[in-house]
């Protein structure tokens, strides 16, 4: 089930609220593509953009918490390298088995781990600097 932006998950910075609302879409997207079995190649794109995206995106939102002094850096910091670890081992995956048919090397719950994640890291880490945005 795709997820949808909502008001509520704002932090209040506008380029890391668009950011959310990017990676969103790229899961969407994903999702999407494992529903209706699109090919490895394509899910592999897929995953790609969402590494990419994401490494752009932390770098960006990492900058913002030196500019803001925010106290919880570190922590959020280690949580956005497991996140790049896990995106990196799913498309290595992809990468390694696209001739054999990628499908049964990812888990049925691929998009349910990264949703679950970016969503949790969102409405719960994220909001940790909503108060230093407004």
């Amino acid at each position: 089930m795709a997820v949808m932006w909502q008001e509520e998950m704002r932090v209040g910075n506008a380029k890391i609220d668009n950011d959310h609302k990017y990676l969103i879409s790229i899961i969407n997207t994903i999702e999407a593509a494992m529903d209706c079995e699109a090919s490895s190649e394509a899910l592999s794109a897929y995953v790609s953009e969402l590494f990419d995206y994401s490494f752009k995106h932390f770098q960006r939102e990492e900058k913002y918490q030196d500019e803001i002094k925010f106290p919880d850096q570190e922590a959020h910091k280690k949580e956005h390298q497991d996140l790049m670890e896990q995106i990196k081992q799913i498309h290595d995956n992809l990468q390694s088995h696209a001739d054999s048919g990628a499908y049964k090397y990812t888990t049925p719950g691929l998009v349910h781990i990264l949703r679950d994640w970016f969503m949790h890291h969102f409405s719960q880490e994220d909001m940790k600097m909503k108060k230093y945005f407004v």
